[in-house]
């Protein structure tokens, strides 16, 4: 059976790698802030989603897809920080608004937005809505 761990996570690896973008994005910043900050956003976006909200691995993927083709399109189009970090920022935002509506919500604050979780995860009840993932 599955242990239950709700809530925010974090692991040495995840600090390391965060100073790594970091380091990179600071770099990339003297030569072009565009691609600075087409690396620093999507780790810290995964960020949001696997270690604060805890979203499903299917949720990251339609963002990440969504992510790279707009970033790739403004890059060679019109390369505009402020669009790619909004545009980015609005479909994380209603990625995560999404997560938090469903029964197996397990991210940050779920006592509160989600009370019956523990009643959820005993039971692991698996509606068409929500088809739970291993994050």
């Amino acid at each position: 059976m599955k242990e239950f761990k709700p809530g925010f996570r974090i692991s040495v690896f995840d600090v390391i790698f965060i100073f790594i973008i970091l380091a990179f994005s600071t770099y990339f910043a003297t030569y072009d802030l565009f691609l600075s900050v087409m690396i620093f956003i999507p780790p810290f976006q995964f960020f949001f989603f696997c270690n604060l909200f805890r979203v499903q691995r299917k949720r990251e993927i339609i963002w990440a897809v969504q992510y790279a083709l707009i970033a790739a399109y403004l890059y060679h189009v019109y390369p505009n920080v402020y669009l790619l970090f909004s545009i980015s920022s609005l479909v994380g935002a209603g990625m995560i608004l999404y997560e938090i509506k469903d029964p197996g919500y397990h991210g940050i604050f779920w006592t509160t937005l989600n009370p019956d979780l523990k009643e959820w995860f005993v039971t692991d009840k698996e509606t068409p809505y929500t088809k739970r993932d291993q994050s």
